[in-house]
């Protein structure tokens, strides 16, 4: 099969859940079938990517050219905004590149705020797209879009467990003298973005328990809350700002993840930490209730006093059963690779 993947942005570091989902779905779907990637306004991108520059539509006679040579049976589009109207009408235009090739939309997040004018246009979209199919971890998005009609299916991303796996004792003090990390301490981990949204101030209270050190790795290439960061680093939380590309290494001399979610549908990083066998304190947002119960160290809470107690009895060895590698192996990406190509 040849599948043709666009992306609106596919600039190096790979350090952020879109341009992850991309590279992933890009180098596995490349082991069997015949993949050709496209980005639009990137600059330094990963080997084997075209980068084609094009106006917001992608009106482009260059990139009409190389995809009608390509002729693809798939068109794998992952927009940088979700499933707005602007992505629906790109995907429409990408499809006529295509010579009507079926087209599957990857939309990392949801709900949409549509206009009430946009309701006709989401109606159109849906009949013209009805081959076609958007797929999705919110479960926001996809009960809005299922009440236009859209063929869209509610889906988790996944997560790289050969690269991501637990290490031993030794492995653990081998890295953390690595990063200048204290041997002794307790260590909880955040990786992500260093902004409001992310809800990190209780970083600044998890520090204060005796014994903790918190750290926290941060997206080189989304703009950090100068304001945030100054406030964690007060507080004594361990900062790194700049892009790891052993990013496993920070999960593995770790002994325990937070994330106090919001404005993200499916946190990579909470599949990354769980495929290290982290202990995971989350809230109930997103994809994550659908796909976990509470239990083998996958703990759920409900307040920033729930996260200050659970990570002080995960520290004292109140909680011992830790198996979150298990509980996250069957989401891979050659499983949702699996899902597309069935399409």
């Amino acid at each position: 099969m040849k599948i043709l993947i666009f992306t609106d942005n596919f600039s190096l570091p790979i350090d952020e859940g879109r341009k992850k989902v991309t590279y992933y779905l890009m180098t596995t779907l490349s082991k069997k079938e015949e993949v050709l990637t496209i980005c639009n306004n990137s600059e330094r991108t990963p080997d084997g990517v075209k980068k084609i520059k094009t106006n917001r539509l992608l009106i482009s006679l260059r990139l009409k050219k190389e995809i009608s040579i390509f002729k693809p049976d798939l068109i794998l589009y992952i927009p940088n905004s979700s499933a707005t109207i602007y992505s629906f009408m790109r995907a429409a235009i990408l499809k006529k590149y295509g010579n009507n090739a079926k087209i599957v939309v990857i939309a990392h997040s949801g709900p949409i705020n549509y206009k009430k004018h946009h309701r006709i246009l989401l109606r159109l979209f849906s009949s013209y797209f009805s081959q076609d199919a958007i797929l999705t971890p919110s479960p926001q998005l996809y009960d809005q879009l299922k009440k236009y009609r859209f063929n869209v299916r509610l889906v988790p991303f996944g997560v790289d467990v050969n690269k991501f796996k637990p290490a031993d004792h030794k492995t653990k003090l081998e890295l953390r003298k690595k990063y200048g990390v204290e041997k002794d301490a307790f260590i909880v981990l955040h990786v992500g973005h260093i902004t409001k949204s992310r809800n990190l101030e209780i970083f600044s209270e998890i520090q204060k328990i005796d014994g903790v050190q918190t750290l926290i790795v941060g997206s080189e290439s989304v703009p950090k809350d100068r304001g945030i960061l100054k406030v964690l680093k007060n507080s004594g939380v361990k900062l790194i700002t700049n892009y790891i590309d052993n990013i496993e290494e920070f999960y593995q001399l770790s002994d325990c993840y937070v994330f106090r979610g919001g404005a993200v549908s499916m946190p990579l990083s909470v599949f990354e930490a769980m495929a290290c066998n982290l202990p995971v304190i989350t809230n109930k947002f997103g994809i994550l209730p659908i796909l976990f119960h509470k239990g083998r160290g996958f703990i759920y809470c409900e307040s920033k006093r729930d996260i200050i107690d659970l990570i002080i009895q995960i520290k004292t060895s109140s909680i011992c059963e830790i198996g979150t590698r298990a509980l996250v192996e069957p989401y891979s990406w050659d499983k949702l690779v699996e899902i597309i190509c069935k399409i």
